[in-house]
């Protein structure tokens, strides 16, 4: 087992980020549980389902032997379909190396495997397949999912883009496909294909792109005016001068994201009741966030808008008979979401290996 390094402050790759000033990153002590404290790497061999995972450890040989006094940590290599022949895996930590996330670690793997230019590295987003070269169609009312998938794969084998299978989602009456070129992915999002004298267009479902490991999110903030500087000056005032290492507004700024300089003050912050309102009655009255979470799990849900917005809003427009179609829009966005959220499947994990650094 390779020793571990001390936990050092973030370091954000393969985004122009703007970050605050750094903090001194002691070691923790306290046992942290953490989700998504992985990366997950792309452009790898996919000529069979296990040829991907193959070939990343074998980059890993090739990193350590040409670097034997600073070899990588230890990882957890997982491959997220089992079945098919897909060029990307997730790379995380194992338990037996460290009790705390340690994001950092995974930048030294991150930073060492820059040095092959045909890969493609990030933070994972979220469990199960690569939802960034994820799409889906939506069907008709009155047209079948069969026919609508015929159409599909007609489309996309005559424009020779490589995909893995695509698959029926018949509770919400779409066909998913799992795209295996980036490129591929933005122009098909541009491009309709005709179907039942219609123009169907590809849909995506709502991502937050990582910066960091660790990273959180507040949710509803959209309508709250200059919320970023209002929430950085919570943090500093709670936490500390130096707790934040990055923050940003995402998906059209409804929601706050938060990169720490320290793992623990993350999980402080997660646990903590978030009162950054609390001197705003209007805004507390009225605007209700959502609690604090990581970013890996409200991508896992799908990226939903607050409910609390529908909790809070209704009340007030049931009173006024006016608004009963207002309410009938409120409420039906929000089945909608929560059957969405509810019903979303093809999350598979397998094929996992364990290398030693």
């Amino acid at each position: 087992m390779s020793k571990i390094k001390p936990l050092r402050p973030p370091v954000f790759l393969g985004a122009e980020v703007e970050t605050q000033t750094p903090a001194d990153v002691s070691e923790s002590t306290s046992n942290i549980i953490a989700f998504g404290v992985e990366l997950i790497v792309a452009g790898l061999d996919r000529s069979s389902p296990t040829a991907a995972i193959s070939h990343v450890k074998k980059l890993l040989e090739e990193i350590n032997l040409s670097n034997p006094k600073d070899r990588l940590p230890d990882l957890v290599i997982t491959s997220p379909d089992k079945t098919h022949a897909i060029d990307y895996v997730a790379l995380s930590l194992p338990s037996t190396l460290t009790t705390e996330p340690r994001p950092d670690l995974l930048i030294d793997v991150w930073q060492a495997l820059q040095k092959y230019d045909f890969l493609s590295i990030d933070w994972r987003p979220s469990s199960g397949a690569d939802r960034r070269r994820r799409i889906w169609y939506q069907a008709p009312v009155d047209s079948t999912l069969s026919n609508l998938k015929q159409t599909i794969d007609s489309f996309l084998d005559t424009r020779g883009i490589e995909h893995l299978p695509g698959f029926y989602m018949r509770n919400l009456n779409r066909v998913t496909y799992d795209i295996i070129r980036f490129q591929d992915v933005s122009d098909l999002l541009n491009t309709p294909i005709p179907f039942s004298n219609k123009l169907i267009f590809p849909l995506q479902s709502r991502l937050i792109r990582p910066y960091y490991g660790v990273e959180c999110c507040l949710v509803g903030v959209q309508s709250i005016q200059n919320i970023k500087s209002h929430i950085d000056a919570y943090i500093h005032q709670t936490y500390g001068t130096n707790a934040i290492a990055h923050s940003q507004l995402a998906l059209d700024d409804d929601v706050y994201c938060v990169v720490f300089n320290k793992p623990e003050i993350a999980m402080r912050f997660l646990n903590d009741p978030f009162s950054a309102f609390s001197n705003l009655p209007n805004i507390n009255h009225f605007i209700r966030v959502s609690p604090p979470m990581f970013i890996y799990n409200y991508n896992n849900m799908g990226c939903p808008t607050n409910s609390f917005l529908n909790k809070t809003l209704q009340p007030a427009l049931s009173s006024d008979p006016s608004m009963d179609l207002l309410n009938e829009k409120i409420n039906n966005i929000s089945t909608n979401c929560d059957r969405a959220i509810a019903h979303q499947t093809h999350k598979i994990e397998g094929n996992s290996a364990l290398i030693r650094g």
